[in-house]
């Protein structure tokens, strides 16, 4: 009798009713954010099983004409790493780059200061510097400090594809194992407590 939610005062309900409200939104805006983190990953607009495949395993793709498979840099810089770069025209000058194939002669290339080294510099150094100590520079690292991007560093991060054969390439995963566990952990003691909860009320 104790859940039965008729019989609960009018104030237990309404909380119950916007905790329910709130869960349900967060679960929506949980699909928002896959499909605008994701919705790349294979290199087609929309979101696919493709995308998570390439997104969490890495995905194998026979090669057409007309496949183009975005780096890995590529489509975090369209995705979750978009808010970070406030400038357009230097989010252009990275994509540009990272679209033509990321090479190390179009790092410097540019007008004036016009270049994709400084872009980087300006956008994304902060965080990727290994001197900066964050989470992200172990996993991704741009360079030494916040005013130099090693080439050899990114080289992993702007390849567009690894070769199987003439006809197959190899999307290699966008998360990292430490990512995952972190992402993991955290839903795995968060969902079951809103089971619990939610399973407690319709039961």
């Amino acid at each position: 009798m104790m859940f039965r939610p008729s019989s609960w005062p009018a104030g237990v309900r309404v909380m119950l009713t916007a905790f329910l409200v709130m869960i349900g939104g967060g679960y929506l805006f949980a699909i928002a954010n896959i499909y605008h983190q994701h919705q790349m990953a294979d290199g087609e607009a929309g979101l696919t099983l493709n995308d998570l495949r390439a997104a969490y395993a890495g995905l194998t793709i026979r090669r057409t004409s007309e496949t183009t498979i975005p780096s890995r840099m590529l489509t975090m810089l369209r995705t979750s790493m978009r808010e970070y770069v406030d400038d357009d025209a230097e989010f252009n000058t990275l994509e540009s780059w990272l679209k033509d194939g990321g090479t190390e002669a179009g790092l410097t290339a540019g007008q004036m200061r016009d270049t994709p080294e400084r872009a980087m510099i300006l956008n994304c150094m902060r965080c990727h510097a290994t001197s900066s100590g964050t989470e992200i520079s172990k996993t991704a690292p741009f360079g030494p400090d916040e005013f130099t991007v090693e080439y050899a560093e990114i080289k992993p991060l702007v390849a567009t594809e690894t070769s199987v054969d003439s006809d197959i390439v190899k999307v290699p995963p966008q998360l990292t194992i430490p990512r995952l566990v972190l992402v993991t952990h955290a839903h795995m003691l968060a969902i079951p407590v809103f089971t619990l909860i939610v399973g407690g009320l319709f039961a």
